[in-house]
C-alpha cells in the first residue's frame, strides 16, 4: 500500500495582517512627531503620488488603458482649486470637489473619441492631451498666471485651523486622503464593475460577445480616475503653495505610471511601496536630478525582466471561490 505524504503549503496567521495594519498605522501617526519637518514635507509626496497611482490603476491595472497623460488631470485639478479659493473665496474642500468634478468631466471628453484606440495610437493621443493642458496653461495668461503660475495658493482650513506643514495638519490630511482613496479604489475592483474591467483587460473580445460594451466600462474607468486625480490636485496647490505648467509636464506623468508599473497592476495597497521607490530616487538623485530618468529606466528593466507584473501585481494562485451552495462533483473515474 503506497503511503502519501501532505505537501504543506507556506501560509500567513490569520492574525498577521491585523498585526501588520496595526503597526503600520502606529507608524504613520508617530511619523510626524519624530521626524523633521522636510521629511514630513517629503511624506506628504509620497502620499500624492500613491493617490495618483491608485487613480491611474484603475485605468491602467483594472481595464488596460495604458495612459501617459494623468499629470494633466492633476493639472487641471490643481488650477481649478487654486483659482476658485484666490478669485471667488472657496474654503478647500469646495474648491477641492470643483476640482474633481471639473478633471472628470475632462476625462470624461476625453475618454469619448480616443477609447476605441489601443496600444500605441492610446499612448500617443494621452501624451499630446498632457502637452495639450500644459500649452493652455503657459499661453492663457489672463486666467492661469502663464510661466508665472499662481502664487499663494491658500491651505485647507477647518473653522479656525489652518493646516500646514509644521502644525502637522497637510500630513494628516494626505494619510485620510490616502487611506479614504484607497477604499474608493479597493470598492471598485471587488464590485461588479471593477470584475468587467478586469475581464476587459483580460479579453476584450470575449467580454464583447456575451453582450457587455467595453467602451462604456472603459469610459467610466477613466472618469474615476481622472476625477480622484483633480481632488488630490487641489491638495497638492495647497502643499505647494506655487503652482506653474513646469509642474505638470509629461515627466510627472511618466513617473506616475512607473510608480504604478513597480508596485504591479491591480493592487491598490502596493501604489503606496511604488510611490515610496519613486519618491526615494528622486531625493537620492536631488543633487544630479538629470540622472533619476537612468535609474527609473534601469529598474524597470530590471523590473521587468524578473517581475513583469510588478513587485505585488502576480496573479493571485488562490482558487477560485465559488458561490454560496454552488458544488463541484469530483470524477471518481468511473468507479
Amino acid at each position: 500500500m503506497e503511503s502519501t505524504k501532505n505537501k504543506k503549503s507556506f501560509s500567513l496567521p490569520s492574525n498577521f495582517w491585523i498585526i501588520f495594519s496595526v503597526i503600520v498605522g502606529v507608524f504613520l501617526i508617530l511619523f510626524p512627531f519624530v521626524f523633521s519637518s522636510y521629511m514630513v514635507r517629503v511624506a506628504c509626496t509620497v502620499m500624492v503620488y500613491a493617490i495618483l497611482a491608485m487613480s491611474l490603476n484603475v485605468m491602467c491595472g483594472y481595464c488596460g488603458i495604458l495612459s501617459m497623460g494623468h499629470a494633466a488631470f492633476l493639472c487641471v485639478g490643481s488650477y481649478v482649486a487654486a483659482l476658485t479659493m484666490k478669485n471667488f473665496g472657496f474654503p478647500w474642500l469646495l474648491a477641492a470637489c470643483a476640482a474633481f468634478v471639473a478633471a472628470g468631466i475632462l476625462g470624461f471628453v476625453l475618454a469619448l473619441p480616443t477609447l476605441k484606440l489601443s496600444g500605441a495610437f492610446l499612448v500617443m493621443v494621452t501624451i499630446g492631451f498632457n502637452e495639450i493642458i500644459k500649452t493652455i496653461a503657459l499661453s492663457w495668461r489672463k486666467v492661469t498666471g502663464g510661466a508665472l503660475g499662481i502664487k499663494g495658493i491658500p491651505g485647507p482650513k477647518i473653522g479656525g485651523f489652518t493646516f500646514t506643514l509644521y502644525n502637522k495638519g497637510f500630513y494628516f490630511l494626505a494619510v485620510a486622503l490616502m487611506i479614504i482613496f484607497g477604499l474608493v479604489c479597493q470598492a471598485v475592483k471587488s464590485s461588479s464593475w471593477g470584475r468587467t474591467m478586469r475581464a476587459i483587460k483580460d479579453d476584450e473580445l470575449a467580454v464583447s460577445m456575451v453582450g457587455v460594451y467595453p467602451v462604456r466600462y472603459k469610459i467610466l474607468a477613466f472618469v474615476i480616475g481622472s476625477s480622484i486625480a483633480g481632488f488630490v490636485g487641489a491638495y497638492y496647490a495647497s502643499l505647494l503653495g506655487f503652482i506653474d505648467p513646469t509642474t505638470f509636464s509629461a515627466d510627472m506623468s511618466k513617473i506616475i505610471l512607473c510608480a504604478v508599473l513597480l508596485g504591479g497592476l491591480g493592487n491598490v495597497p502596493a501604489m503606496a511601496f511604488g510611490a515610496v521607490i519613486i519618491v526615494a530616487i528622486q531625493e537620492v538623485f536631488r543633487f544630479a536630478s538629470e540622472f533619476r530618468y537612468v535609474a527609473f529606466g534601469l529598474m524597470l528593466i530590471i523590473l521587468m525582466r524578473y517581475a513583469p507584473e510588478g513587485f505585488f501585481g502576480r496573479p493571485s494562485k488562490k482558487p477560485y471561490k465559488l458561490p454560496h451552495g454552488v458544488t463541484v462533483k469530483k470524477n471518481d473515474g468511473g468507479k
